[in-house]
This record gives structure tokens, C-alpha cells and sequence, in this order.
């Protein structure tokens, strides 16, 4: 296991190549694939900002959000969409609490209070000594995370995902998160391979 051991230098570069996602036995046979296949595994180059605590992201975002007065947003948003929206979506993707319209501050302060159940997998993280990452407690591979700022496509799969059709509500939650430049949107993880260099500066 390769150890990160800078905590002084706050951005970080690296190759690595990305997970992707496995097919369901349905979505596979719709794209002509052997069932179980990854998809999405490109080569990716990344640059990472240090985060010193994933919570003062949420708390710094929560703050932005709940400062925000709905009637102004929805103008303001409704302006840039390319899509049609109501009072009701823009309702749920602040503070909805319903499964596929769950809002951004009920997801963040569910986070917040370790009450996500959409964080579940994460139990199975320990954080690295380092601070950069977390390390999988079985397979003690290393993930390392910060704010993104830079990301390039070196080499894509060439079993590509489906497009995905998002709901409004979702959308909503991507053009509210872009418009209030909230930082928990820009916060990634991600594995690397065995051996992996990491430039950091």
C-alpha cells in the first residue's frame, strides 16, 4: 500500500482510472453486453484542492442555502434552466425528504448529523493518517478526495453509460448547486491504482 504523507501542500495530481459502473443484467442486454460488464472506466488525469474537514464544507453550503429567499432563486434560475420547473420542484430540491426528490439541505444536513442513508457504503472507510484520504478497510485501497479544479479525459472506455435522463428535481439540485457555487458539488473521491505517483504542490 503507497502511503500519502504530505499534509502541508494543499493540491495534489494524479492519473488514475475510474471505477465506472456495473450493468444490471437488463441495462447489459440493452447495450449488447455481457452481463456484469463495468462501463465507464476512462483514464482520467485529476487535480484536487486539500480539504482539512468535509463538514465545514456542509456547514459553509448550508449557510449559502439557507440564506437564499426561494421567490429571488426560482427568478434567477429560471432564467438560465433549459427546462420548466414549479414552485413545488424547486421546494423539493432545497428541502424535499422523498425518495428521487430529496433536497440539498436535507441530504447535506443528514450528512451533517451522519444520518444519510445514501452514505452507508462510507462505513466501510477509515480516514488516512494523512488527511487526504480515506483507506477501504478490507481491501486497504487508497481513495483520495478534495475539491476538484482540474479534470481531463485521457482515454475513454469504449463501453460507454447510457445518457441519463435526469428528473427535474435533479437537475434543479445541479443548476442550484452551480448558480450558489456550493463547494460540496465540487468535492470528489476518487481510487488509486497500485503504484500510483501523485505530484503535489
Amino acid at each position: 500500500m503507497n502511503a500519502i504523507v504530505n499534509t502541508t501542500l494543499k493540491t495534489a495530481s494524479f492519473t488514475t482510472t475510474k471505477s465506472g459502473k456495473k450493468l444490471s443484467k437488463k441495462a447489459a442486454t440493452a447495450q449488447n453486453l455481457p452481463e456484469g460488464t463495468r462501463v465507464g472506466q476512462d483514464v482520467v488525469s485529476v487535480k484536487l484542492s486539500h480539504v482539512n474537514s468535509y463538514n465545514d464544507l456542509i456547514i459553509n453550503d448550508l449557510a449559502k442555502l439557507n440564506a437564499v429567499d426561494e421567490k429571488a432563486l426560482f427568478s434567477a434560475l429560471a432564467e438560465i434552466a433549459d427546462f420548466d420547473f414549479t414552485d413545488a420542484d424547486l421546494s423539493d430540491a432545497l428541502n424535499g425528504d422523498v425518495r428521487g426528490r430529496k433536497g440539498i439541505i436535507t441530504s447535506l444536513t443528514q450528512t451533517l448529523n451522519n444520518e444519510n442513508p445514501d452514505n452507508e457504503h462510507l462505513e466501510c472507510y477509515e480516514p488516512h493518517p494523512s488527511g487526504w484520504g480515506k483507506i477501504h478497510s478490507e481491501t486497504l485501497e487508497i481513495h483520495i478526495s478534495g475539491l476538484i479544479s482540474e479534470y481531463k479525459i485521457l482515454e475513454r472506455d469504449e463501453n460507454r453509460p447510457a445518457p441519463v435522463n435526469s428528473g427535474v428535481v435533479v437537475k434543479l439540485k445541479n443548476l442550484i448547486s452551480k448558480h450558489l457555487d456550493l463547494d460540496t458539488a465540487k468535492w470528489r473521491q476518487f481510487k488509486l491504482p497500485e503504484g500510483a505517483e501523485i505530484t503535489f504542490s
